[in-house]
């Protein structure tokens, strides 16, 4: 393991298909990565184009699928069907690796489809050594780029389909008492924050929720509360024009200045300049996976930065 660069990574491999063919294969694994972190990190919620699969070897990451939550653990995978709808985040400061599987073809959602990968499932692995050297396999024989690799490589692929087809139950996912404090919060993201509110609407005590968001966030009810009124806030500064102040009262801030405070405690700038960020950076608020082929490798091997970590 190397030095933690300014990301908190401490490794990051990331291996593409490079093969020159005339015509895309019906399915093929067009990515694989494997990284290890150690700081908190969030990426952009964005839609996928691909089949997805997340395998985590240690530590933990708190997935937000099309509105749902859910937390992937050590010794865990995951799908994530195409055209979702998803982010994800690390709360804590404690390393985690994980490894992630895309897969892209002319008739991947035809496939997918048929082995009912089209709902998100979540599921604890017997073997994860075993699902893991396959996924290391694919990202080796991706790296290599030899003529002939192809049918090993396709082959592969289709039997972590198959087996993340067969592997637990589609859409497992956290408590319903979770899903109903979270909702709740959702709810009141408009105005000042109250767990006395929060306890009436979700008929649980302080105590309860709190103990049910650590347990599965590793936060309080009012942390999980600030993060998703900072993300509402982000959307509304890249994606509208919006003053500070509509935004402010929107989100149910006492003033434009509380709301500048507050921003500026979890960002670090103020609510301007990350506007003014952003307008510069074109808005761009989708993954580098789905940006145009021209910024991604010419060949096979691994790459410097890439799209999960």
């Amino acid at each position: 393991m190397g030095r933690t660069d300014i990301q908190g990574v401490l490794s990051f491999e990331c291996n593409y298909w490079s093969f020159q063919q005339e015509e895309e294969p019906p399915v093929y694994p067009f990515c694989e990565e494997e990284v290890e972190r150690v700081s908190p990190y969030r990426m952009e919620m964005h839609r996928v184009s691909y089949l997805l699969f997340s395998v985590m070897l240690s530590g933990q990451i708190h997935y937000i699928v099309e509105g749902k939550d859910y937390i992937l653990h050590a010794g865990e995978a995951m799908v994530i069907p195409m055209d979702s709808l998803y982010m994800q985040e690390s709360f804590t400061t404690g390393p985690y690796v994980k490894q992630v599987l895309e897969i892209r073809g002319s008739l991947v959602k035809a496939y997918a489809a048929g082995l009912r990968l089209d709902t998100v499932r979540q599921f604890r692995l017997a073997d994860p050594e075993e699902i893991s050297g396959r996924l290391r396999r694919i990202g080796k024989l991706l790296r290599a780029n030899h003529p002939g690799d192809e049918p090993e490589l396709i082959g592969q692929t289709h039997y972590l389909m198959s087996f993340f087809a067969r592997a637990g139950n589609p859409g497992a996912s956290l408590p319903p008492l979770f899903y109903r404090i979270r909702d709740e919060i959702e709810n009141l993201l408009d105005r000042p924050f109250s767990v006395a509110e929060l306890s009436r609407r979700t008929g649980a005590s302080h105590s309860t929720m709190d103990r049910l968001m650590r347990r599965f966030l590793g936060m309080s009810c009012r942390e999980y509360y600030l993060r998703r009124k900072m993300l509402a806030a982000e959307y509304l500064l890249k994606n509208t024009e919006l003053s500070i102040k509509e935004i402010a009262y929107r989100l149910g801030c006492s003033s434009a200045f509380h709301f500048s405070n507050l921003f500026h405690d979890r960002h670090g700038v103020s609510p301007s300049s990350f506007r003014e960020n952003a307008l510069e950076s074109e808005q761009i608020t989708c993954a580098p996976e789905e940006l145009p082929e021209t910024t991604r490798p010419s060949g096979g091997g691994a790459a410097s930065s890439g799209s999960h970590r």
